[in-house]
């Protein structure tokens, strides 16, 4: 999963002007806001937006995946605030426990990922998962897990160096000091368990040398080119007949001018 601010900036890439006439977008600092305008705040603002955070969306750093849940209802306890360890998965089950709704019978036994929070939100427990237990997650190769107050992080390039280190998240939420070298053991068992997850999930290894803002390049462009494909048929077609037509004009006066010599 990821959340975080968004870093991309594809309104300066190359062929991006083309494609924002084409479709009625305008990248001017004077007219931003506007009907039209398309603006991307870049990487910059970004890692100024998630700090104290580590880095932004797509990256598996607190800033690409630490996200607020504000949550309000009958039995909720007001004001209340919780720095519990949760995730995405949690929602479903809390949503189903709150509302008393089982699951529906044509799932059978399937097991719904997640913990609910039921007792955080009515009774304000201090969390839903044990010292032991793990949270993974992993986005285009850049992956996570989490163990009561400790984190281990791997991001790609070109942020990161595809190596992974080892976070305190209570002592350090900025992921500044990494512990690798300090505390080799956890993280061997650290990386064993989410190579588990990984395993369980499906997770595919990346090939090498493989880049998510390319690869996003590319299925942007093909995304494209297939939805213009009809317009371009058309034009190619056109522009075949106006030539035919012309050679064809072309051909029949040079026939009259050949008989009129004769």
């Amino acid at each position: 999963m990821c959340y975080g601010p968004e870093p991309s900036d594809p309104v300066h890439a190359q062929g991006m002007n083309i494609w924002m006439r084409l479709n009625g977008f305008h990248w001017n600092m004077n007219r931003l806001g506007e009907e039209g305008s398309l603006a991307f705040i870049g990487p910059e603002w970004a890692a100024s937006l998630s700090s104290p955070h580590s880095l932004y969306k797509f990256y598996a750093s607190e800033g690409g995946i630490k996200a607020p849940l504000i949550v309000s209802g009958p039995g909720v306890l007001p004001g209340a605030r919780s720095r519990a360890l949760t995730h995405v998965t949690d929602v479903a089950p809390t949503l189903l426990e709150l509302a008393q709704a089982p699951l529906h019978p044509e799932m059978g036994d399937v097991e719904i990922a997640g913990q609910s929070l039921a007792s955080i939100l009515r009774d304000g427990a201090p969390g839903v998962r044990g010292p032991d237990d793990v949270i993974g997650t992993e986005v285009s190769g850049n992956a996570a897990l989490f163990q009561g107050a400790h984190k281990i992080v791997r991001n790609m390039p070109p942020m990161g160096d595809g190596r992974w280190r080892l976070y305190n998240l209570e002592r350090d939420p900025g992921e500044t000091r990494d512990l690798a070298q300090a505390d080799p053991q956890r993280l061997s068992a650290m990386v064993a368990a989410y190579e588990a997850y990984a395993a369980d999930n499906g997770v595919l290894a990346l090939p090498p040398g493989y880049q998510v803002e390319r690869q996003v390049l590319h299925n942007g462009l093909a995304r494209q080119l297939w939805y213009n494909t009809p317009w371009l048929v058309l034009l190619t077609l056109s522009a075949l007949c106006t030539v035919a037509f012309a050679w064809a004009r072309r051909a029949r006066r040079a026939r009259k001018e050949t008989s009129a010599d004769a």
